[in-house]
């Protein structure tokens, strides 16, 4: 995730000890970040648990999806760290939080069955493989594709908002290799001015732990589902 690195028009040649001192830092750097990312992933899995544990629950107690999705739309939204999420069951559309409208969150189900997407799935930058997608992605940048009877249409579908980010490159990255006067040195770019680049229509990434909570409930709701239609 990092480099330790040296920089100079001509070459340094680091001593021994120098490179030990290096080296010695990165480790304990790289051991200190790692510990606190790790007590980071536990604090998020015991509360994650409990959570799921308490729609679980509240699941069965309403005997349908959509009542416990409408009843318990924070803790789900917070489940699937999402700021909108769709419920698509028999052809009926349920929203809760931001999402695009009931038209919209069809024309996904439909590109999503064109896909066949019979996994967890999940995008940070929709519109750049769904072209209408750009329309809405103040609102619906990232997708989370939950699918529970995907033949069927069913879906769970959590949907996060465009997060604008400004890049800072150490020149434009755009431009091509340049040499100097003699034609004989090079550098990238020929300049380290600063570039800064903004990139849109992009969501904040789910990451490994919250896809894992997803795929457990999928799980879930896919059992749930089909124990419905045979008992």
């Amino acid at each position: 995730w990092g480099l330790i690195a040296c920089h100079h028009r001509t070459a340094k040649y680091l001593s021994f000890e120098m490179c030990a001192v290096f080296e010695l830092l990165s480790n304990v750097i790289s051991a200190k970040i790692s510990a606190v990312q790790k007590q980071d992933v536990f604090t998020y899995r015991s509360s994650m648990q409990n959570l799921y544990a308490e729609l679980l629950e509240d699941i069965y107690k309403e005997e349908n999806l959509h009542g416990s999705f409408e009843k318990k739309k924070n803790e789900l939204l917070k489940l699937l760290s999402a700021d909108g999420i769709a419920l698509i069951d028999n052809h009926q559309v349920f929203l809760v939080g931001n999402t695009p409208d009931d038209t919209d969150v069809a024309e996904i189900v439909l590109w999503l069955q064109s896909q066949t997407a019979n996994k967890i799935y999940h995008n940070s930058h929709l519109s750049s493989l769904f072209e209408p997608a750009e329309k809405y992605s103040k609102i619906a940048s990232g997708i989370l594709v939950l699918p529970i009877q995907p033949e069927k249409g069913t879906y769970i579908v959590a949907f996060r908002p465009e997060a604008l980010q400004k890049v800072n490159w150490g020149g434009n990255p755009n431009e091509a290799v340049q040499f100097e006067a003699d034609g004989k040195q090079y550098h990238p770019r020929n300049s380290f001015n600063q570039w800064q680049q903004t990139v849109k229509q992009t969501s904040i990434p789910w990451k490994a732990e919250e896809i894992e909570v997803a795929e457990n409930f999928r799980n879930f709701v896919v059992e749930y589902t089909l124990n419905k239609i045979y008992n």
